[in-house]
């Protein structure tokens, strides 16, 4: 399952594009759309400062890095996530897990497998 156009480009909206690294709100170094070296190189933190002379070079970058993250995000979830889950919902936990990084250990992925192993027991019996 892939991110709908709708969810992602609300994700883009939420994130901002930032062709250059930045200190966030949480003071974490972070490039492009939302970026920060938990998901993986490059680490902000290690780029150089300020905007790339070639902006649309910069934001050719923010973008690639973003589909990559993105792609890695939605494995994430759906390894999680162990119930079926409309296109809308599926949506709002990558982009809950694009933000938090804790889709594995977030309550709702523990009700959501707490509930299938109750439905499973009461189809057996």
């Amino acid at each position: 399952m892939d991110m709908t156009d709708r969810g992602l480009l609300a994700l883009v909206r939420h994130e901002g594009r930032v062709p250059g690294p930045y200190l966030d709100v949480k003071n974490i170094w972070t490039f492009g759309i939302g970026h920060t070296a938990a998901a993986g190189p490059p680490d902000p933190a290690r780029m150089s400062r300020g905007m790339t002379a070639d902006l649309d070079a910069g934001v050719r970058e923010a973008f690639r890095l973003f589909r990559a993250n993105i792609v890695a995000y939605e494995a994430e979830v759906l390894r999680a996530v162990n119930v079926p889950v409309e296109p809308h919902e599926f949506d709002a936990l990558v982009s809950f897990h694009y933000n938090t990084g804790g889709i594995a250990n977030a309550s709702l992925i523990r009700l959501s497998k707490r509930r299938e192993q109750w439905r499973r027991q009461c189809v057996i019996q």
